[in-house]
């Protein structure tokens, strides 16, 4: 980075356009940087790391930012592309993030539109990266940023990558509240639901993490319930891909808060839920599937201290489900000659946890069908009322559950 600077500082940018040994010198400057930083470890965006970041010297990255929002040195992309490339690789840091302004930002997003795809693919990568940042995505949404991106998505003669990064940058938007919105205002959710029916794996689990952020929102949940998404879901959860699966679970943890949408889902996802939970090798989807399977059975199991009872047995029963989860996930990854042993080992654990939970939802269903009748005889005889139908019955039943 040393070098770059110092070579833009003994260069103005009006001196390197009009030159073409200056532009040969400046792009191997930049390939330079991009080799050196591409051959480091991206930091993970916690606490902990940000803090161990927080020691190491500040890069300055302004005499680069001026590249990329100034020319575009006519027809040679490749110095554009290196800018972006170098960029991308330094916004993994917080620190780097932070200088950013709002118009860099608004150079990285009118960069989505550019006549070369690798540098629409760039790009998209660079915002993925700015938008960890919750003030980088406030700038983005100011900016309509949600709106180019979902442009870049729509185009189906886009090249798969660079949709599938379009993708990950508005999965990062969408984390945020101010994301989900702008995301919904310009009609995201009709091209996300698209998109989780497409052949390329990395752009369809890309498109149904947005699906998990957007769904956080009980409107929004509703309108995926509604466009008759639940199918496609539960199918998901039976994809060899572990992240695709998890995802597909969070989507269905979030439906199940909707009560039609959780009726059908007890219907169709239990059986695959126990079985990710149980199977998969990777924690995040395992986590996933327990909380969609409490989301699932907890709210029909009835009020009072029995309903109390039930639930906290659920949870027992879900908390032993995860562990075991875990367990036969370290034996399969860390020791594949032990694949046999962990096979017969989840031979004997699904059967029985399917088992527990069948009578959980048997015993849930009946007593909550005769506290039912229960409070509807109550109400008869106070009030002379003829007898409830099958149906109403049915609606009360859906009820019984906070959102």
């Amino acid at each position: 980075m040393k070098r770059v600077n110092a070579f833009l500082d003994a260069n103005n940018l009006k001196k390197v356009e009009s030159r073409g040994d200056l532009q040969m010198e400046l792009l191997e400057h930049l390939k330079m940087l991009v080799m050196t930083k591409s051959s480091t470890k991206p930091p993970t965006d916690t606490d902990s790391d940000v803090e161990e970041l927080a020691s190491k010297p500040v890069e300055d990255i302004k005499p680069l930012l001026k590249l990329l929002s100034g020319s575009s040195f006519g027809e040679k992309t490749s110095i554009g592309y290196a800018v972006l490339k170098a960029l991308t690789l330094l916004s993994r840091h917080k620190q780097n993030r932070k200088q950013f302004a709002e118009h860099d930002v608004a150079s990285a997003l009118s960069l989505l539109s550019n006549p070369a795809s690798k540098i629409r693919l760039e790009a998209a990568l660079l915002v993925r990266n700015l938008c960890y940042d919750e003030a980088k995505v406030s700038m983005a949404v100011e900016l309509s940023g949600p709106r180019a991106i979902l442009h870049l998505l729509r185009n189906p003669s886009e090249k798969p990558d660079s949709r599938a990064a379009a993708a990950a940058a508005l999965q990062t938007i969408t984390y945020r509240h101010s994301g989900r919105l702008c995301v919904l205002e310009f009609n995201g959710l009709a091209v996300i639901l698209e998109l989780i029916n497409c052949k390329y794996t990395t752009l369809r689990v890309r498109a149904i993490g947005i699906l998990r952020n957007l769904t956080v929102d009980i409107r929004t949940a509703t309108r995926v319930y509604e466009a008759g998404a639940v199918k496609i879901l539960c199918s998901l959860l039976c994809s060899r891909h572990t992240e695709e699966a998890g995802y597909a679970a969070g989507v269905i943890q979030n439906l199940s808060r909707h009560k039609k949408a959780r009726l059908l889902l007890q219907g169709q996802a239990v059986s695959l839920l126990i079985g990710l939970a149980l199977t998969s090798t990777h924690l995040p989807a395992q986590v996933a599937a327990v909380c969609a399977l409490h989301n699932l059975l907890s709210p029909a199991l009835g009020s009072g201290f029995s309903g109390f009872k039930r639930r906290r047995l659920l949870k027992n029963v879900l908390s032993d489900a995860l562990a075991l989860g875990m367990i036969g996930s370290a034996v399969l990854t860390t020791n594949k000659a032990m694949s046999p042993i962990a096979g017969g080992w989840t031979a004997l654990a699904l059967p029985a946890f399917r088992t527990q939970i069948a009578a959980l939802e048997g015993v849930t269903q009946s007593v909550a069908a005769s506290e039912v009748e229960a409070s509807d005889k109550k109400h008869r005889d106070a009030r002379h009322l003829p007898a409830a139908t099958k149906a109403e019955r049915g609606w009360t039943f859906a009820c019984d559950g906070s959102e």
